[in-house]
């Protein structure tokens, strides 16, 4: 007797073959996709670096030049802003405590803050000059800050009014090294504010 074939059989055959083909393709697809991952970026700015730049992101650009724009803003010296220069000369002692001192006051605190930070750093060694350079530029501004603030305290209108040409000189001071730094991602816009006003754009 002839044995017949089952066509239901045959059918169901064919399908766990192509049922199984697809789950083989299915793994390999799953392999490849996690053979070309892309690996996590690493850091570009070594520990040094980060930290020598986080102490001028605090102390310079929201301290040191921060309290420079309040001063121009409220004092207004050299420039000539709506603070003392507004006031008639019979009031310009006056002026002086109401609008100079506060300003001037935390300028000299700043700058000791960024003395004393970048002092109990040891720069990169790309920056060494540059770190010199800053610490030499808030020391002078500690000295320009004590010559206005003692003028102040005194009510000295013709001694407050003789420190106005070294603002320029001291503020520029922070140009140099500023223009030396080129940090790199992440951290690049962290000094691009502080090159403008004094020191341009």
């Amino acid at each position: 007797m002839t044995r017949q074939r089952c066509p239901i059989l045959a059918d169901i055959m064919l399908a766990l073959g192509a049922l199984l083909v697809a789950l083989a393709g299915c793994g390999s697809a799953s392999t490849t996709t996690s053979i070309t991952a892309r690996p996590t970026p690493s850091p570009t700015l070594d520990p040094q670096s980060h930290v020598f730049l986080t102490i001028l992101h605090t102390d310079y650009q929201l301290g040191l030049y921060h309290d420079e724009n309040v001063e121009m803003t409220i004092c207004g010296v050299p420039q000539g802003g709506v603070g003392y220069f507004k006031a008639p000369v019979a009031g310009k002692q006056s002026a002086m405590q109401q609008y100079c001192l506060q300003p001037y006051t935390a300028i000299k605190n700043d700058a000791q803050a960024l003395f004393e930070h970048l002092s109990a750093v040891t720069p990169p060694a790309r920056w060494q000059s540059v770190d010199a350079e800053f610490k030499q530029a808030a020391q002078a501004t500690i000295t320009y800050s004590n010559k206005v603030l003692a003028a102040i305290n005194a009510g000295n209108v013709s001694q407050f009014e003789a420190t106005f040409p070294e603002f320029g000189t001291v503020w520029g001071m922070y140009c140099d090294p500023l223009a030396q730094i080129d940090p790199g991602l992440p951290l690049d816009d962290i000094l691009g504010t502080p090159k403008g006003g004094i020191c341009g754009t």
